[in-house]
């Protein structure tokens, strides 16, 4: 059983909480995580003990898995050779900093909680990326999934919905991690959007970086803290994108979002 293959080991290596370590040792969550990639080509986040991998293996055309932890690695390989897995290639390395594939895949993690958002937008710029199976905090994954004006809408709701069309797929409760979380688990489907704009990402990554930490404040006033310009500046930008001066940054589309990112950078604010 999993439970027990995971408690072995992490209990001989230890696990380390400033890498947001959480293994699943739920064997029916794992199967049905594995049923997503059935002959396919999977780039997996995080491998860790292999918990999802050693399930994947028996579905997948090929997995590479890649794991920033050396000591698990190095199990994980072990455990691959004693059962005979031969369709999984563990590299080790840093995923948000990883060149992928341009060649078709999916992405899977069952993801470090330090982690999740980074790679949700890490993902964004994945060319070769069909579409991504990922458990992160039920917390984050409200943030992905929320529209303009709710109380989880924030700077990664408007990456993602400019980036993915997303949906929640399943919760998982705390008792199928070692050790346990403190908050369910939710794994979501991301699709990456054919017509996202990558640069326009980019821009937007770095405008919502200097203007979302104003949330709550009406949109004219944000844009005068975020990018230090005077009350002229900000009502010309406003009025290029039709925005209302009175509205609140929570209350922006993405589509507003990226068209103020837009004209910031075509008006050299930031």
């Amino acid at each position: 059983m999993l439970r027990e293959y995971v408690y072995g080991l992490a209990g001989l290596v230890g696990v380390k909480k400033r890498l947001g370590q959480h293994f699943l040792v739920d064997d029916l969550v794992a199967e049905r995580v594995a049923s997503l990639v059935e002959d396919r080509v999977v780039f997996e986040v995080g491998s860790g003990l292999g918990s999802l991998t050693l399930y994947m293996a028996r579905k997948a055309e090929y997995i590479y898995g890649c794991e920033v932890d050396r000591v698990f690695l190095g199990l994980l390989k072990r455990e691959l050779e004693r059962r005979g897995v031969g369709n999984v290639d563990l590299m080790l390395c840093d995923a948000t900093c990883f060149e992928n594939s341009l060649s078709r895949h999916v992405a899977v993690s069952n993801t470090p909680f330090n982690l999740s958002s980074v790679l949700i937008v890490r993902l964004c710029y994945d060319l070769g990326l069909e579409e991504a199976f990922l458990g992160v905090q039920k917390e984050v994954a409200d943030r992905v999934l929320a529209s303009e004006g709710s109380r989880n809408y924030g700077r990664l709701s408007v990456i993602a919905r400019l980036c993915y069309d997303a949906e929640r797929l399943f919760d998982v409760s705390p008792y199928s991690f070692y050790p346990r979380p403190k908050v369910y688990t939710s794994f979501l489907r991301l699709v990456p959007r054919r017509d996202r704009d990558l640069e326009e990402v980019r821009v937007v990554e770095e405008f919502t970086r200097r203007v979302f930490p104003y949330i709550n404040r009406k949109i004219a006033r944000a844009l005068e803290f975020g990018l230090r310009v005077d009350r002229r500046a900000t009502r010309e930008l406003l009025e290029s994108c039709n925005i209302s001066e009175e509205k609140r940054v929570r209350e922006l589309s993405p589509r507003e979002v990226a068209c103020l990112a837009k004209k910031s950078l075509e008006s050299h604010l930031f």
